[in-house]
């Protein structure tokens, strides 16, 4: 999720998902250019799981792709609610 989009930003979009009980406990990772620490402190307060820089090239974004892909394979994501 990036926190500078156009229209909506990204901590409403947050804000939608943790609102909403079948995307509660979807991981949502931020990716930002401004790691301030209150915009950080913003992201992980409205329930982000965790903050990035964004890539600078196509081969950092394709690396960061591959190590959220490993981290996804991992971990153990509880059910979501009925």
């Amino acid at each position: 999720l990036d926190l500078w989009m156009p229209g909506v930003d990204g901590f409403e979009v947050l804000k939608w998902i943790r609102a909403n009980p079948i995307h509660k406990r979807l991981p949502v990772f931020v990716l930002t250019s401004d790691d301030r620490s209150p915009m950080a402190k913003r992201a992980y307060d409205l329930g982000a799981n965790c903050l990035l820089p964004k890539p600078k090239s196509f081969e950092e974004t394709v690396k960061l792709a591959e190590g959220l892909q490993s981290y996804l394979q991992v971990i153990q994501m509880p059910p979501a609610p009925e």
